[in-house]
């Protein structure tokens, strides 16, 4: 019992006197890797809008009043360059560059041409037969236009025939080659025919007048042409419109139309043809 007591209060003593052990102190917390410090992003500069090139307007052509004749014209639809002969309400009369007429409703598809185009129309273009003063004698040239009307009016009374048709291809012919009676045009000969108009040439070498062209008027229109005039350069073309190589034993080439055919196109590649005649033989 002593000895239960004595180890009782041993172990009292141990518990009560001993001196108490310090805790453990507690772990430091882990050190934390240090964040980079952000610095604030500035935007990336933006480019400044561009502004889009204003585009070119769309050629908007001429007014009328803006049109006077003898101005030169671009138009915008076949880019060729015309002459304005005259205005009529709100059509444009101009001349191309083979000097034909043409006649356009629509004024809008018209620009200026630049000095280039103009220059290089007024150089190659055909200038049409400028009147002159006529130095025959008036009596000669009331004799050739008596016989010119006395053929018209034969043409007119002929069956089949149209005199008006005739007329006025005979009018534009003698705008291409001029209007000087027994010099320009003559009513030549035919023995037991009627005169035939016939349009004549100066030779820009002999100096001396050529009957280029004859016309046969009543069934149908006949054109003959001397072999002499066609041009060297449009030989083939000009050929091409006159099928038939043997007129006048062999020196001339002619075609014949009927009046039901003789209409304003065919009429236009003739004039074309002539005028073609005109400047290769009077150059």
């Amino acid at each position: 019992m002593e000895n239960e007591d004595l180890a009782k209060e041993s172990q009292t003593q141990t518990q009560d006197g001993a001196p108490a052990q310090a805790a453990a102190p507690a772990p430091a917390p882990a050190p934390q890797p240090e964040v980079p410090t952000q610095q604030p992003v500035e935007p990336e500069p933006q480019p400044a809008p561009v502004s889009p090139e204003p585009a070119a307007p769309a050629p908007s052509g001429l007014q009328l009043e803006d049109i006077k004749p003898g101005e030169l014209l671009k138009n915008l639809k076949d880019e060729n360059i015309y002459k304005v002969t005259g205005l009529s309400g709100r059509k444009v009369l101009v001349r191309d560059l083979l000097a034909a007429e043409r006649v356009f409703l629509y004024v809008g598809q018209f620009e200026r041409p630049s000095e280039d185009e103009a220059g290089e129309f007024d150089l190659k273009r055909v200038k049409p037969a400028e009147p002159k003063v006529s130095k025959v004698a008036p009596e000669l040239a009331k004799k050739e236009l008596d016989a010119f009307a006395s053929l018209l009016e034969a043409v007119r009374q002929n069956p089949g025939s149209d005199a008006d048709k005739f007329a006025a291809f005979w009018k534009q012919a003698l705008e291409v080659f001029g209007d000087d009676p027994t010099m320009t045009w003559r009513m030549r000969a035919n023995k037991g025919l009627q005169p035939s108009p016939t349009l004549r040439l100066r030779s820009s070498k002999t100096h001396r007048w050529r009957d280029a062209v004859m016309l046969w008027a009543m069934e149908k229109v006949t054109i003959i042409v001397s072999k002499e005039v066609c041009p060297e350069t449009d030989r083939e073309a000009c050929r091409a419109l006159f099928p038939d190589d043997n007129e006048a034993y062999g020196k001339a080439i002619s075609v014949t139309i009927p009046y039901r055919d003789l209409d304003e196109a065919k009429v236009k590649t003739y004039l074309d043809c002539f005028r073609l005649i005109v400047k290769a033989f009077s150059a």
